[in-house]
């Protein structure tokens, strides 16, 4: 186990890894639910529990999601859980503020572990919940500060079947393919017809890939 030990102002801290705090939950029997749900996020049968009870503020799961995932950021279970809270809460949560703050998570989750399919599927669900409120700008950042990650570049083909970002996902394309000709991610997108990208080419292009 790794620890750093430091002193400010009088007080003590003590820094340990995320994985230690993990391997040290796990030999307490006893765990308090939520900080079971906060460093071991993958418990399913947790997240059930809460799904089935009123009883919980959605404030208070929305943090703890969020915490759960910036331990684990490519765990599955908090994403699903926020799914729920927005699909049932969502008249409440389905605000330009609390779309734009799922997308920054999203974003975080990405910059915090390489090939994050569960982020990127969470993407897809929102994209379609809420396409309006896509911010094409900073998922172009995104996209070049993880150029190679596949689970961003399935992304992006993803956005080929909507009108409104093919001009712009195809102009970013052509900027970036100079400085990285060989790269998978940009030689797939330019696979595609810019004028006639639509669901039917994405489907060909999904069954030739899952050969």
């Amino acid at each position: 186990m790794s620890a750093q030990l430091s002193t400010e102002n009088g007080q003590v801290f003590l820094a340990v890894t995320k994985a230690a705090v993990r391997r040290l939950l796990l030999v307490h029997t006893k765990l308090h639910p939520w900080l079971e749900a906060v460093f071991l996020p993958q418990s399913e049968r947790f997240w059930r529990a809460l799904r089935k009870s009123d009883d919980c503020d959605i404030s208070w799961q929305l943090l703890v999601t969020r915490l759960a995932l910036e331990c684990l950021p490519k765990a599955l279970e908090p994403f699903a859980q926020r799914r729920f809270l927005l699909r049932k809460h969502r008249s409440r949560l389905e605000s330009s503020s609390a779309i734009e703050s799922e997308w920054n998570l999203i974003y975080r989750c990405s910059d915090l572990h390489r090939a994050n399919y569960h982020a990127w599927e969470h993407a897809r669900w929102l994209h379609n919940l809420c396409p309006s409120l896509f911010d094409f700008c900073l998922f172009a950042k995104t996209f070049q500060r993880h150029i190679t990650d596949c689970s961003i570049g399935s992304f992006a083909i993803f956005l080929l079947q909507f009108s409104d970002h093919v001009d712009a996902l195809f102009e970013l394309v052509k900027s970036l393919i100079h400085i990285y000709p060989e790269n998978l991610n940009l030689k797939r997108i330019l696979q595609f017809d810019r004028d006639c990208c639509s669901s039917n080419q994405m489907s060909i292009y999904r069954k030739a890939n899952n050969k």
